[in-house]
């Protein structure tokens, strides 16, 4: 048995398919990063996020694309190079966005990672989902 809350099972097994769908699409196009030296990768990777984190997502199919090239040579992105408590509350900002300029989508994404998930997010900002 795990300690891991439900909430936060939902929330990683919803990252790990997009991941692993993500990494599918990529080698299906065709790697177009195979030739591209790790170092490069991983700075596109960090200037990428840091676009994500001011809610700039133009680049996000590119970022997925680093991110699976440097998973199949067995090499993690820079998580540590990335301001995450920015990227975390553009990421919760959006989500509030959503919940009210695009019901739908956001309804969809609750669906799928679960209300408990969202609630914790957005919780954690002081905006409940319910």
């Amino acid at each position: 048995m795990t300690d891991t809350p439900p909430m936060k099972l939902d929330m990683l097994n919803f990252l790990q398919k997009q991941k692993s769908d993500a990494a599918i699409a990529y080698v299906t196009r065709g790697r177009a990063f195979k030739n591209t030296d790790a170092e490069v990768l991983k700075t596109r990777w960090v200037a990428i996020v840091g676009e994500m984190a001011e809610l700039d997502h133009t680049n996000a199919i590119e970022r997925d694309d680093i991110e699976a090239e440097l998973t199949l040579r067995g090499v993690e992105p820079p998580a540590e190079a990335v301001d995450m408590e920015r990227a975390m509350a553009n990421m919760v900002a959006d989500l509030i966005r959503m919940r009210t300029e695009e019901p739908e989508k956001f309804q969809k994404m609750e669906q799928f990672v679960g209300p408990a998930a969202l609630d914790f997010l957005l919780g954690r900002y002081g905006q409940t989902n319910h």
